[in-house]
């Protein structure tokens, strides 16, 4: 969020790719993709690491 972009979940990246459902490494990838693409090379750095959670919501 301190970048602008705000955080994606399934129905979101289902949404963004036109209603196809994507199984957790492809969604995990998309959303990836499209922060580098949004962002480009213009990402401030605020942590050392990122966790990613991948239960169930």
């Amino acid at each position: 969020m301190s970048n602008g972009f705000s955080p994606l979940n399934v129905k979101t990246v289902t949404k963004s790719n036109g209603g196809k459902s994507l199984g957790p490494s492809e969604g995990l990838i998309y959303a990836c993709k499209k922060l580098l693409e949004d962002k480009k090379d213009n990402i401030n750095e605020i942590y050392d690491a990122i966790l990613i959670d991948e239960g169930m919501s």
